[in-house]
């Protein structure tokens, strides 16, 4: 599983949820949820989109999202 999947698990969060409160398809958070190259595959527009999903700011996302990547 992807860092993006296991951030949104572990926020009780799903890709449906995250496209209906940004406006972001799901196909574009569906491939963030493939990819295999962890933080360095996922664009602002996902953090961005992520972060209005959990009130967080980007920045905080992307903290965590790495923080879960090194504790793999």
């Amino acid at each position: 599983m992807s860092v993006f999947q296991d951030y949104l698990d572990a926020h009780d969060v799903t890709r449906y949820q995250v496209s209906k409160a940004s406006g972001v398809g799901q196909t574009t958070l569906q491939r963030a949820s493939a990819s295999k190259s962890g933080t360095n595959g996922i664009s602002g527009r996902i953090l961005k989109a992520t972060a209005l999903t959990v009130n967080k700011t980007p920045g905080q996302v992307l903290d965590e999202m790495i923080e879960l990547e090194n504790n793999k």
